[in-house]
């Protein structure tokens, strides 16, 4: 009796362990693009009177919403992980289009901390496979610290180049 008891409490801490890095987890996700939004919508504000840049900021303020709502959506779909693995959902898509996308969504951020940030593809169209939920939670990571961590007046480049095998 003693055993299981301890066996069983153990695995009641490792799974509120493991409950609690998930929302740890979840929270850093949710802070990107909530910052991403902010930084449009303070802009929308002070340039009202140019329509241009009106309309890039909601274009942010849209794209960034739209991966808040997908967040929102794998949480409500946390019972269909099994212990936060998922399985790869490969599609073939343009990962320069893929790529570029994520990447305007830091570019006011950068601009507005003062950093130079490059988007580099020799190609508009390079075609692979890739899971997108997977490659977008990766770029978003890398372009938020990357962004975070760089001073102003210093440097994010962003390179999609293809490597053929031989």
């Amino acid at each position: 009796y003693f055993y299981t008891k301890k066996v069983r409490e153990e695995k009641e801490q490792e799974l509120d362990q493991m409950k609690l890095n998930f929302f740890i987890n979840v929270s850093h996700e949710f802070r990107t693009p909530l910052t991403l939004i902010l930084n449009p919508v303070d802009k929308i504000l002070s340039s009202f009177n140019d329509p241009e840049e009106v309309k890039k900021s909601a274009l942010i303020i849209q794209r960034s919403s739209r991966r808040l709502l997908h967040l929102v959506n794998q949480l409500l779909d946390l019972r269909k992980m099994d212990l936060g693995k998922k399985p790869l959902e490969i599609s073939h898509m343009n990962i320069v289009k893929f790529s570029k996308d994520i990447f305007l969504l830091f570019e006011d951020l950068a601009k507005t901390k003062g950093i130079d940030f490059v988007f580099d593809a020799p190609k508009k169209q390079l075609y692979g496979m890739f899971d997108p939920d997977k490659i977008e939670k990766i770029l978003t990571n890398l372009l938020s610290n990357a962004l975070k961590f760089t001073d102003s007046g210093g440097k994010v480049c962003l390179s999609i180049s293809e490597i053929k095998a031989e």
